[in-house]
């Protein structure tokens, strides 16, 4: 009888029936109930093999071997085979912080390849653990839709695959996602140009409006002396020129009246 591991009845397995030689024999599918019947068998050695599994199961590869004894030749004895079991994927997942330490509390959701949900809110328990079975053969990925407090959501892909066939039962398939704590995270610089930045010469920075013209306001203030200086120069020299042109006239006009009295 052809069933799942937890007990449920199987139809529409294929399986193929060989004889010591490898030659086949015959190729039978499991009914309804899971059973097959296979008959007309002469004394050997048989091995029967699945060749395609139940739908979403895999395909257990495992020979079944089994022998007619001579004593049935020309008998019609039955030989009951034990059940035949199929299998289905489980993966376990392990949160675990950059430390190494486990992690409760993560939250994610499993989704196959093209991105169909296949279960939501997957919580990791206290041994930072979750498990999920009963996952029929394809291509998986998780994804952390809620960090542990105190630490960053990691956006990253979780990928695996359950297998088409295996040798018996599958093996559980080990996964382990890390999370690094908020207090690792990089500080971010603010953009340049925000009030009371200075530049690399440890100045003011050049892009800082207020602080540009606040100093442009200064570099003119420290001119306007240097001008009027200038300017006030310029005027003492004219004045002295005046001067001196003036006390040139009275001594010519001295000098013109004395010779006026001589005479």
């Amino acid at each position: 009888m052809k069933q799942s591991e937890s007990g449920e009845i199987l139809p529409g397995a294929i399986f193929e029936v060989r004889d010591s030689s490898q030659n086949l024999v015959k190729r039978v599918v499991t009914d309804r109930s899971g059973h097959i019947a296979i008959d007309n068998l002469a004394p050997g050695d048989y091995s029967l093999t699945e060749v395609r599994a139940p739908r979403g199961y895999i395909k257990n590869t495992d020979p079944v071997l089994f022998t007619i004894p001579d004593e049935f030749a020309g008998d019609p004895g039955v030989m009951e085979l034990d059940p035949l079991v199929n299998y289905k994927g489980t993966v376990e997942l392990v949160k675990k912080n950059d430390s190494g330490n486990t992690l409760a509390g993560a939250t994610f959701d499993l989704y196959k390849e093209d991105g169909t949900i296949v279960e939501q809110n997957l919580t990791t328990n206290q041994s930072g653990e979750i498990e999920v079975a009963n996952l029929s053969p394809g291509k998986y990925y998780f994804m952390e839709t809620k960090a542990p407090k105190g630490y960053q959501l990691n956006a990253t892909k979780i990928p695996f695959e359950i297998v088409n066939e295996a040798a018996g039962k599958p093996e559980r398939i080990e996964l382990t996602a890390v999370n690094e704590a908020e207090e690792n995270v990089p500080p971010i610089t603010p953009p340049s140009g925000h009030g009371g930045e200075t530049s690399q010469n440890g100045g003011p920075d050049s892009s800082d409006p207020l602080t540009t013209s606040s100093a442009g306001s200064d570099v003119q203030a420290n001119k306007l002396p240097e001008t009027g200086d200038s300017n006030a120069t310029l005027w003492l020299i004219l004045t002295g020129i005046l001067l001196a042109s003036l006390g040139g006239m009275m001594i010519l006009r001295d000098a013109t009246k004395k010779k006026i009295i001589r005479i």
